[in-house]
């Protein structure tokens, strides 16, 4: 049964004002916590998460990063610290810090080199740093990762 609120307004006294409050899920399935530490600006991953019962307690704020559709931790988070009912999905595509193969190809000429993702990416083009520091925009060809 949702708690109703009576509210102060200024409509007329045959038209009363009220808002319905949001049940509480305390105790009820469905609410997740961290198993490890998760530093700032970092993607919540399914692996650092448990289910625990709905708490009456605030869950500790989270970002929604667009780029890779993760929950990412707006703080520093500990272990044990309560995310409430956020949605935890696992990551899909290029990670940040990723190590990736950069090819080139121009006719009969192939160039291999080993690359670092600059950036998270689901798909389309990415940066990416090779080993003496030189950045490219490069298409990824196979975010599976079989190239």
């Amino acid at each position: 049964m949702a708690a109703l609120l009576t509210l102060t307004s200024a409509a007329p006294a045959s038209v009363p004002a009220r808002a319905a409050m949001p049940q509480r899920r305390v105790g009820q399935p469905g609410c997740h916590a961290l198993t490890r530490p998760v530093p700032h600006g970092m993607a919540i991953e399914p692996d650092a998460v448990e289910s625990v019962p709905c708490r009456d307690q605030v869950p500790v704020r989270l970002a929604f990063d667009r780029s890779t559709a993760l929950a990412v931790a707006v703080d520093d988070l500990d272990a044990g610290a309560y995310l409430g009912r956020a949605a935890i999905r696992a990551a899909t595509g290029i990670r940040k810090g990723a190590a990736l193969r950069l090819v080139s190809t121009a006719g009969p000429v192939r160039i291999e080199r080993s690359v670092t993702a600059m950036q998270p990416s689901r798909g389309g083009r990415v940066f990416v740093r090779d080993e003496d520091g030189q950045v490219y925009s490069a298409r990824l060809a196979d975010v599976g990762g079989g190239r």
